[in-house]
């Protein structure tokens, strides 16, 4: 219960705390998804070595604040650069797709500890080794749009809707 308490908070203040302080410009949104990657590898390579559930739960609370900004921000910025026409296609997709990923990682995370005799410890390592993987992929992703010409930011309401005045 500690560790899916500490799961969720982590994903209030990811997911809601953050975007309150970053705001809403696409560029900062972009990077805050590296540190967001970032912030679950470091959290779930450190609770490979977590001594007991405590320290666990610190390391899961961090990991998810990450994977708050993570699903925020990429959804938002997915919003703002869709077709209208598209978005609800697009989000019944990114939800399917989440919902099937969380699916098959739960599925194997259980198989890996009662088939194949991995600790409990082992699974995180693996999961900041994943993180790993999409922030670098990220951080490609990053140097691609910096060299694109810039798009209309909604840093302002007249930004967002251009015709209100």
């Amino acid at each position: 219960g500690l560790l899916y308490s500490a799961r969720g908070l982590g994903a209030l203040v990811g997911s809601m705390g953050v975007r309150q302080v970053a705001g809403d410009a696409q560029r900062t949104m972009r990077r805050l998804v590296i540190v967001g990657y970032l912030s679950m590898t470091v959290a779930y390579g450190a609770a490979t070595y977590a001594s007991n559930v405590w320290l666990m739960a610190a390391c899961f609370f961090t990991g998810a604040i990450g994977s708050g900004m993570i699903w925020v921000f990429s959804s938002l910025l997915a919003q703002l650069n869709t077709d209208p026409g598209f978005r609800g296609r697009l989000f019944s997709l990114e939800f399917g797709m989440m919902t099937l990923g969380f699916s098959i990682t739960s599925w194997l995370a259980s198989l890996s500890i009662d088939k194949l005799g991995w600790s409990e410890f082992r699974i995180p390592a693996v999961s900041a080794t994943i993180a790993l993987v999409a922030a670098t992929v990220w951080a490609f992703a990053l140097i691609y749009w910096r060299k694109q010409p810039p798009n209309e930011e909604p840093d302002s309401p007249e930004k967002k809707h251009p015709n209100k005045t």
